[in-house]
């Protein structure tokens, strides 16, 4: 197929995209996202892992403490991961790989089969791309796919003497937040908030796509960095935008009526490797609640 031809697909499919979803409820939206699945029609799949994930948890232990699985370290201590949103599970196999065990999350069963599917091939072909670095200990964590509503309790999840749910110490989401309706941003912040471990957790957000106005709809919708730290500054807060669908800044922020505290961006950057959608216009950040 030409790359001429091989655009043109991908436009269509992403028109597609945004059609199945214009004008429609947010409580169908997971018949429709299982629709698009068991059709194969998915232009937000990468094929393949986030190379800005691998480099940032690597390369910046001041922020994510020590390798999470290092042959010092008791099985018992590992670390927790969470992706929400995981599709065919490529950055839980890779957080697997860096020694987390990590929970992918889908409410569409046809994702979550070619996850599995993955996973298994993986086991019997090994690929670079989920390999820890050659000159580390890192042992493998665990990889877990779920079909489940990230909104409500989750399954299999462990409980605390207190019946709640155990958090996690690590949150990645990467085309979630874009792919759902502006109505539930707050409650995508609220969630977060309580399923990260306070203080030491780290949610990393691949900020994408912060090239798209957000007067286009979507999905995907366009984001900005400015709408991340009004959902996160304040969880579950309401937030307000302008007439182009672009956040007005302090809406939320001052006076909101979120959580208090909420998380506090721990550090923002451009990286140097992402997928080729979004190079030279992502943005990594990473959050901690307080």
């Amino acid at each position: 197929m030409s790359a001429s031809a091989s655009a043109d697909l991908h436009s269509s499919d992403r028109q597609i995209l945004k059609e199945t979803f214009a004008n429609t409820d947010p409580s169908t939206h997971t018949s429709h996202w299982e629709s698009l699945w068991s059709k194969s029609t998915t232009p937000w799949d990468r094929s393949g892992p986030s190379l800005a994930l691998k480099d940032a948890i690597l390369s910046k232990p001041s922020i994510f403490g020590p390798t999470p699985s290092s042959k010092d370290q008791s099985t018992t201590c590992r670390k927790r991961a969470l992706v929400p949103g995981c599709g065919r599970g490529y950055d839980v196999l890779l957080l697997a790989s860096l020694g987390y065990d990590t929970v992918g999350l889908d409410a569409s069963k046809t994702a979550i089969a070619a996850a599995e599917s993955l996973k298994n091939t993986l086991t019997s072909q090994p690929d670079p791309a989920y390999a820890p670095p050659a000159e580390s200990d890192i042992t493998p964590g665990t990889a877990t796919f779920l079909e489940a509503d990230f909104f409500k309790t989750l399954p299999l999840l462990p409980k605390n003497a207190e019946g709640e749910e155990e958090t996690f110490d690590l949150i990645f989401d990467y085309t979630f937040l874009c792919a759902l309706p502006p109505s539930l941003r707050p409650a995508w912040s609220a969630r977060l908030h309580s399923l990260l471990t306070p203080e030491t957790g780290r949610l990393v957000c691949l900020e994408w796509p912060l090239h798209k106005p957000a007067s286009e709809g979507g999905p995907p919708h366009g984001l900005t960095g400015e709408l991340y730290g009004e959902l996160l500054g304040k969880p579950g807060g309401e937030v307000e935008y302008d007439l182009d669908g672009v956040v007005v800044v302090g809406s939320n922020s001052e006076g909101g009526k979120g959580v208090e505290g909420g998380f506090e961006r721990v550090e923002r950057w451009m990286p140097e490797r992402t997928h080729e959608a979004g190079k030279g216009k992502d943005f990594v950040s990473v959050w901690r609640r307080v």
